[in-house]
């Protein structure tokens, strides 16, 4: 039965509508709005508009060549006699005159050498660089101009030293023409942060200057003021979708004075001034505003109501005797996951209990639509389930009541249990 035909006989009253208007006032709330106007600078934007010179590049590049150079490395072996070893000098003169003498310097390392982990891989102290070992060791070591070249006797702060070279890592820097464009995207990026805060002041000063109006900032600015239609909180423009910028904006100051706001910054490095220019409250809205919103919905629940009610008077006179017309679907067969008919109709004939005299058992149902149907059964073949199946679905069963039981006995413990949860540095 379809409602839309029952439109016509139904009548809504005003004391329906009243009625309906009282019982569903959140139905009709309005949520808070407001409209704002406001300035956007972006660090993108302005990047974009940063135009370098090669010879900037070049001269930015000359300027930090140190951040573009390979430091000297030095591969150095070592015999150490520590200061509070006995006769530590002497000792000292005597593995430096073995050595003169053509000794093999990892021999002399491993028998003189205080430093034993060193000793044991032949004094090795492997690669170093400029800075990193005690001063008078770093002038000493650097010092030696060739491969093999052997130290006399250096004295540190840890005792007496004999070093040698034993490899070389020479110095580098890297040509200007290999790294163009990282310097270029460094200068770039430096010269649109510095232009992007000092435009950011100068809108900062201004908007603060003027207070009720940006256009002055605007212009001094070279951008434009954007202005927006009256939005919520959570269906907020894109470029004020921002949480920094919501709190703001939507701050009981900003709305009652309508002026300027301090400059908001964003987590994507843009900076913005707004300024409320219309505000309106949550509310809920005048009947006379929804009142052909609440007719057209009573309208259509009474006419479902009424479509629902004949069902049921049709369902009685079938269950008293009388024939359904033309208009009954007969099925031949039906299972439960049918997807022919509507789900609200298969679900309600299963419901259904089978008369024991073998005459049909008639139920009226509303449909999804709104529509009204009398469905009714007239027989019951009963399932022959897989034996493989019910195996599956009795382990399903089993383990299902498993986890409970499972999860049950971890509450359990929890309630009886006094958790104390750290926290790990």
């Amino acid at each position: 039965l379809n409602n839309e035909d029952f439109a016509d006989s139904v009548e809504v009253t005003d004391a329906d509508v009243e009625s309906f208007y009282q019982q569903n006032q959140d139905m009709f709330r309005t949520e808070e709005q407001l409209s704002v106007a406001y300035v956007e600078l972006s660090l993108a934007d302005i990047e974009q508009s940063v135009d370098i010179a090669e010879e900037e590049v070049r001269e930015y590049y000359e300027q930090r060549q140190q951040q573009y150079t390979t430091e000297e490395e030095r591969r150095v072996s070592h015999t150490l006699v520590e200061h509070d070893t006995e006769n530590a000098q002497q000792k000292a003169e005597d593995a430096l005159q073995e050595l003169e003498n053509g000794a093999d310097f990892a021999e002399v390392a491993e028998s003189y050498s205080d430093d034993t982990f060193s000793a044991e891989q032949g004094g090795d102290l492997d690669w170093i660089e400029r800075g990193v070992m005690d001063e008078d060791f770093d002038n000493a070591a650097f010092a030696l101009e060739n491969v093999g070249d052997t130290s006399g006797v250096v004295e540190t702060s840890f005792g007496y030293h004999i070093i040698k070279l034993t490899d070389l890592r020479a110095g580098s820097v890297t040509p200007f023409e290999d790294v163009k464009d990282e310097v270029e995207q460094r200068l770039l990026a430096q010269q649109a942060e510095d232009r992007y805060f000092e435009l950011q002041q100068q809108l900062a000063e201004i908007s603060f200057e003027q207070p009720d109006t940006l256009e002055p900032a605007a212009d001094e600015l070279g951008v434009e003021v954007k202005r927006t239609d009256l939005f919520t909180r959570d269906r907020a423009p894109t470029p004020l979708s921002d949480d920094v910028v919501l709190n703001n904006i939507f701050s009981e100051q900003l709305i009652e004075e309508k002026l300027n706001s301090e400059i908001i910054e964003t987590t994507d490095d843009r900076s913005l001034v707004v300024r409320v220019t219309e505000h309106q409250p949550e509310r809920v809205k005048d009947m006379a505003e929804v009142r052909e919103q609440i007719v057209e919905q009573l309208r259509v629940e009474k006419a479902q109501q009424l479509a629902l009610q004949q069902a049921q008077e049709q369902a009685e006179e079938w269950r008293a005797g009388a024939e359904p017309g033309e208009q009954v679907t007969l099925v031949d067969s039906i299972q439960r996951n049918n997807r022919d008919y509507s789900s609200t109709l298969v679900q309600e004939l299963f419901k259904l209990t089978p008369n024991a005299d073998g005459k049909p058992t008639y139920e009226a149902v509303t449909l999804p639509n709104g529509d009204a149907a009398i469905v009714a059964l007239t027989s019951v073949t009963a399932g022959n389930p897989d034996e493989a199946q019910m195996d599956g679905l009795k382990e399903q069963l089993q383990n299902r009541k498993a986890q409970v039981m499972l999860q049950s006995f971890i509450d359990t413990l929890k309630a009886d249990a006094d958790i104390r949860r750290m926290r790990l540095q």
